[in-house]
This record gives structure tokens, C-alpha cells and sequence, in this order.
């Protein structure tokens, strides 16, 4: 069988979760005899060899004009040339993607498959969501009047624009595969059809590691922020303040928050995060906050006891369950759906109720010094990961490639 991965973003898998969903399951896939290669539509080359040792990797020719002729005629090539069975749009809301692998398709045996790594945003949910940040976000009287005004033109702007693009995507894909089996419901009212080709398969683990008594034992009094350094979504402010409540009383602990320098000119808007959220500390008196940049995770999964995630929404969460691979303990608000997949509250971690930053810090708190509870939760954490193990999560996107070759693109999209 052979596997063509569409991608935005070279496959490197310090950038984001996405990368290193790709990156492990390319791995697993290979493993199991299956060929993979790479088609990226935003760059021009790549800079990693370890990511890509082994695996074919294209480059659209022309990436201002994402759905041009010569684009088509491009992908039409590769499939043909190369007998590529199985097409995975991993940014499967880019309507121009879409419509440009509809077209590449055409006259090929190829089925496709759309991806969609983040929460559907259905019309009320959006709100409901935006109205739960803007009243956790203390303003001036004249800026909640400016964004009362302005958020009914941003909810209709976003929904018609979002609907557009799953319509698009759910009429093109052989089959439409989201993270959370609460998001098929979602998806379909939004679509407003009982559409029967989306289908649930969660991210799997990256690493391949075993974890043991000793390693608890041996961990530092650490808590950890893994991630991209991204305002809108992962509001990692609401941590460094719910931090300041507790720091004082616990004065032996440390605060570690990975991610977010790269010098990258794509990544600006991470380095002004990384720079504003430092200055934050500062302003803020932090003694035991440290920024280390973007990083090999592994290490600070190995040294941490604490995971802290205090986004306003999420897909799935990958950083959760890897942190819970490592025998760390997930916090996080109860802010998407799929949270409640992987988090069972104070069984294998802690969902506070969104966004409530002084219960946030409380149950830090409690958490940092109840160690007994703190090492039940962390070996609770290890058994439920392992639900995501690649090979779980491999063996189901393996199933689904058979089912797809098995059938005709007709019998899928009635």
C-alpha cells in the first residue's frame, strides 16, 4: 500500500502536535510495510533529514496559485506515477487544498482522506466559547462595548466562512476522520446532514518509552507547560498568573513552559508570545518561572510530576496524553469536548471548570502537595495512555485504508 501525507508544515517533531502525529504515524506505517511520501504546498524545501530519511518528498511548483493547472496536473503525476493508494489531507479545512485535490484525483484509483486536527466550531459552541473568554478577560467598559458590537459580525463571519470549508472537505473526502467521537454529532449539525463518512480516530503517543516506580520516584518538583506559544488558543498568561497565586507557598517547585523562540520569519508572532509572556514573569515578580524555548520534550516529560494546559480550546490535546505517557499529572480547563476523553477528573488528572484561574491554582496547589494523591493520579496516567499507543491508533487508520480500497468513491458519498 502506498500513502501520500499533504501537508502545510515540514514534519518536524519539536514544531506541534500535528508534526508529530504525522511524524509517528509515517513511522508506525512504514513499520507495517506501507509506503509514505510527502507533498508540501507551503514550502519550497525541507530542512530536516532525520524527518524525512526514507520517505519521497514533493513540492507543489507553484504555491501562490495553490489550485492552478499546473498544481493539478502536478499531483495527478505523482498519484499516477507512483501508484499512491491512499491520499491524507492533513489540513483538511483549507478549502483551497480541497478543491485542488479534487481535482488531482480525478481520473485516479486514489481515495482520499481529510483531517480535521482541531475542535469543530459550530455556530453556538463558538459563541458560547468567545462569551466564556470575554468574561474571563477583565477590559475597560469602552473595549467589552467595542467587542459586544463586534462579535455578532465575527460569529457570522466565521461560521459562514468554517461551513464553507467542512462542506467542501466532507463533499471531496472519501472519508473525513476527526478526533473525538463527541465531534461526528458536531460535525454533522453543522453540516446539517447525517453524513456517514466522518469517523473518529484520536492521536496516538510519539514516543516510544516504558516508565517504571523508580522513574516517579526520581522526578524533580517540577510543573510543565509543553507547546505553542499561541495567544488566541493556548493563553499560557492564565497559567503564569494562576503560578503567581501559589509560588510563595510553593517555593521549592518550578515552573517550566517549553516552546515558542524559533527565529524562523513564520514564527514572529510564537517569538513576540515567548518575549510577552516572559516580560510577564517579570512584571509579576516570578522567581521560579523558567522559558526554555523550543525543545525535545522528552526530557522535561521525564523530570516534570505536574502537566499545566490552560487553553481556551484545543483538537485533541496531544501534549496531554504524551505528558501522561510520561507519568506527568494533566491539568486543564474543560474547554472542548475531547478533554473529557483523556482527562478522567481526579482519576488520572484534574479538569477545572473554564476559565476560573484562582480554582486553576488552588487545585495546583493541592495537587503539589498532596503527594500521595499526586502519585496515584501519575500512575493512573501511564495505564490510560496507553489507549493511544501508535499501535492502537495505527492498526485503526490501517483498517480504514482497506475499508476505503475496498469500496468505490459512489458507494461512500450516497
Amino acid at each position: 500500500m502506498k500513502i501520500l501525507f499533504i501537508l502545510r508544515i515540514e514534519v518536524i517533531p519539536e514544531i506541534g502536535g500535528v508534526e508529530r502525529v504525522t511524524y509517528a504515524l509515517s513511522d508506525y506505517f512504514r513499520k507495517e510495510g506501507i509506503e509514505i511520501s510527502y507533498l508540501y504546498y507551503s514550502i519550497k524545501s525541507t530542512t530536516s533529514t532525520q524527518s524525512h530519511h526514507g520517505i519521497k518528498t514533493y513540492f507543489l511548483p507553484n504555491q501562490e496559485n495553490i489550485g492552478s493547472i499546473e498544481n493539478q496536473a502536478y499531483i495527478s503525476r505523482i498519484i499516477k506515477d507512483n501508484s499512491i493508494d491512499i491520499v491524507i489531507n492533513q489540513d483538511g479545512m483549507t478549502g483551497s487544498v480541497s478543491e485542488l485535490l479534487r481535482k488531482g484525483l480525478r481520473k485516479t484509483d486514489s481515495k482520499l482522506i481529510s483531517t480535521l486536527h482541531r475542535m469543530p466550531h459550530g455556530y453556538k459552541l463558538y459563541r458560547k466559547l468567545f462569551i466564556n473568554i470575554l468574561k474571563a478577560s477583565p477590559s475597560s467598559i469602552n473595549v467589552c462595548i467595542k467587542k459586544l458590537i463586534a462579535t455578532p459580525l465575527s460569529f457570522v463571519f466565521y461560521h459562514k466562512r468554517y461551513l464553507k470549508y467542512s462542506k467542501l472537505s466532507i463533499k471531496y473526502s472519501h472519508s473525513l476522520v476527526v478526533l473525538s467521537e463527541s465531534y461526528i454529532d458536531l460535525m454533522r449539525k453543522i453540516l446539517k446532514a447525517n453524513k456517514n463518512n466522518i469517523i473518529a480516530i484520536p492521536n496516538p503517543l510519539p514516543f516510544d518509552v516504558t516508565l517504571n516506580r523508580l522513574d516517579l520516584s526520581n522526578k524533580k518538583r517540577q510543573v510543565l507547560f509543553v507547546g505553542r506559544l499561541e495567544y488566541s488558543a493556548k493563553r499560557i498568561d492564565r497559567l503564569i498568573r494562576a503560578w503567581e497565586m501559589i509560588e510563595k507557598e510553593v517555593s521549592d517547585w518550578k515552573l517550566v513552559i517549553v516552546g515558542g523562540d524559533g527565529g524562523d520569519e513564520k514564527e514572529i508572532a510564537q517569538r513576540e508570545e515567548f518575549y510577552r509572556l516572559k516580560n510577564l514573569a517579570q512584571s509579576l515578580h516570578l522567581q521560579n518561572v523558567e522559558f526554555v524555548g523550543r525543545q525535545d520534550p522528552q526530557p522535561y516529560y521525564r523530570d516534570s510530576q505536574i502537566f499545566c494546559m490552560t487553553s481556551s480550546y484545543e483538537g485533541f490535546g496531544m501534549v496531554l496524553i504524551e505528558a501522561m505517557q510520561f507519568g506527568v499529572v494533566p491539568m486543564a480547563f474543560g474547554s472542548y469536548p475531547a478533554v473529557f476523553d483523556i482527562i478522567k477528573h481526579e482519576v488520572n488528572g484534574l479538569i477545572i471548570d473554564p476559565f476560573n484561574i484562582e480554582e486553576y491554582a488552588n487545585n495546583l496547589k493541592m495537587l503539589i502537595c498532596d503527594e500521595e494523591k499526586r502519585r496515584n493520579m501519575a500512575r493512573e496516567a501511564i495505564i490510560s495512555s496507553k489507549k493511544f499507543s501508535v499501535e492502537n491508533i495505527g492498526k485503526q487508520w490501517i483498517e480504514l485504508f482497506n475499508e476505503l480500497k475496498s469500496q468505490k468513491y459512489d458507494e461512500i458519498n450516497k
